[in-house]
């Protein structure tokens, strides 16, 4: 691509907010702002959250501009329509804010059919798949004919993209998510991480970090955890809502649910366990097939032990050189994987090294600079 002048980066959820899709756009803005100048672009909205915004201020070629929009998620009677016109508004504003501010040189970036659609009309784009394409295929088709090139973030949607849309060929580019390789790097001795957050220092500890959804595998995990009392678990993250239903599962006296911190203490948490946990079902696509989680590779920078449920989504990033890996949905099975972590803390030591090392590949600076490149 030519000299790029200025990136667009359009988000149509709150922002800043607790989900990993706005963090995911403020570490990509803060990688982008190396190589120009970048604007992220999102709609004025209640309930934006007041962590994430220290990304930008360390990075001073990076603006938000907040486009209005009619926010009606905080209406009961009106929820039901709630998304669609608020889709639609924020598309047609984005619309308007690129038709003003587009000069030579500009690209955008966008990961919702509705702004990747109108912005394409505009300036070069990049569509970033996140999902798979399910709903909406004739304006995806009429979409995909406009962009710059489509991102699809693991091997399997690069693949399912090539052969449900073939005339994309040359248009899809594979780049996984990234990591923050120096921040989860900063706290290297478990003891002063225990300290610093008043756990037992000689407890055998294991740690989940994200959200709770279903496809996040926290059943199989707490069906481990009742097995294992010697060992503590710790789930941090989760919404209210989200803590509100693991009340279904009781409370085992060796499990802890945190609940949300700032990402800027996650790396804390992590580096306090014995093991970090990803145990994502094999039973739902997103979580075996679409997703490139960012969790994972915050895993490996920490260089903990890694104990993962063995899916495709997975499998591709980690394997066991540098993870334990269990039969997903097998809460025996992922018992004696923590424990082969606990028994043999040598070679569990060696493999999460080598996931720090592999963990280099995948910084936020270095996707950036390889996507960049590439479009």
């Amino acid at each position: 691509m030519e000299h790029i002048s200025r990136i667009f980066i359009l988000f149509s959820g709150r922002f800043p907010s607790e989900k990993a899709a706005a963090l995911f756009v403020s570490l990509s803005a803060h990688a982008f702002a190396d190589h120009a100048p970048v604007c992220v672009v999102v709609p004025r909205r209640f309930g934006a959250a007041k962590g994430g915004v220290d990304y930008f201020d360390i990075a001073p070629h990076v603006q938000v501009v907040y486009l209005p929009t009619f926010d009606l998620f905080y209406v009961p009677i009106l929820r039901r329509i709630a998304f669609p016109v608020h889709t639609l508004v924020f598309s047609l504003m984005c619309f308007v804010y690129l038709l003003w501010k587009r000069r030579a040189g500009c690209v955008a970036f966008a990961n919702e059919l509705g702004p990747a659609l109108v912005s394409s009309c505009v300036i070069p784009t990049v569509f970033e798949a996140h999902d798979f394409p399910e709903r909406s295929l004739f304006l995806y088709r009429i979409m995909f004919k406009r962009l710059r090139a489509i991102l699809a973030t693991n091997i399997w949607k690069e693949g399912a993209l090539a052969n449900r849309f073939p005339e994309l060929a040359g248009k899809i580019v594979m780049e996984r998510n990234g990591v923050d390789v120096e921040k989860f790097s900063t706290f290297r001795s478990i003891k002063e991480c225990r300290s610093k957050l008043g756990l037992d220092p000689d407890a055998q500890v294991v740690v989940y970090t994200g959200h709770l959804y279903g496809w996040k595998g926290i059943d199989t995990a707490l069906a481990a955890a009742a097995r294992m009392p010697q060992v503590q678990y710790l789930f941090v993250g989760g919404s209210a809502e989200e803590l509100t239903n693991m009340n279904k599962y009781g409370t085992a006296s060796n499990v802890r649910f945190v609940g949300q911190v700032p990402h800027d203490q996650v790396p804390l948490w992590q580096g306090a366990a014995d093991v970090l946990l990803l145990p994502n079902t094999a039973q739902e696509d997103i979580s075996a097939q679409y997703t490139s989680p960012m969790k994972l590779f915050e895993y490996m920078a920490s260089a903990r032990p890694i104990v993962a449920s063995d899916i495709p989504s997975v499998r591709e990033i980690i394997d066991e050189e540098c993870a334990f890996m269990y039969e997903p949905d097998d809460a025996q099975d992922l018992v004696r994987a923590v424990t082969q972590v606990l028994d043999e803390p040598n070679e569990a030591g060696r493999r999460g090294l080598i996931a720090r090392k592999r963990a280099e590949y995948h910084s936020w600076t270095r996707r950036a600079a390889r996507l960049l490149k590439r479009i």
